[in-house]
């Protein structure tokens, strides 16, 4: 799902409410492009809330690193590339409806491994309680794709 697409998911939700929907990549806004931050944000905004009205719609933290600079990949990005984005993220969907996704291998595009990247979105949540970082970083995903524990 791309940033252009969060329109139509309240009409997909509407339409069928039974209908568990997790948006990919928090629907990979273009984050440093000029035109997207002065048009196309306000429209994510907008459609990133409108979706998040509807329960049975999650959105997954994932894919940022690569949305940065999505053709050459040599942009440099820190937590604050990225601290906006989360933010409104959180503010729409709560830590109930959020869960973070790894994206890898692709995220190695931009030269940064797996453990970095992971730490990045870890720093991202690091100011939620303990229990809101636990459903971020695995309990929602397994109440949502209904996973059993491995004891």
């Amino acid at each position: 799902m791309l940033h252009s697409h969060l329109e139509n998911l309240s009409a997909l939700a509407d339409a069928i409410p039974n209908l568990r929907i997790v948006i990919n990549h928090i629907a990979k806004p273009l984050l440093l492009s000029s035109e997207y931050l002065s048009e196309t944000c306000p429209l994510w905004k907008k459609s990133l809330h409108a979706a998040a009205a509807h329960p049975n719609v999650y959105c997954k933290i994932s894919g940022l690193v690569t949305e940065v600079d999505p053709v050459m990949h040599a942009t440099p990005f820190s937590k604050e590339t990225f601290s906006n984005h989360i933010s409104e993220v959180l503010s729409a969907f709560g830590s109930e409806r959020c869960m973070l996704g790894s994206d890898w291998p692709v995220l190695e595009l931009t030269g940064k491994s797996y453990k970095e990247v992971n730490l990045l979105h870890k720093s991202l949540i690091a100011h939620l309680t303990a229990e809101e970082r636990q459903m971020i970083i695995g309990g929602n995903a397994k109440r949502f794709y209904r996973l059993q524990s491995i004891d």
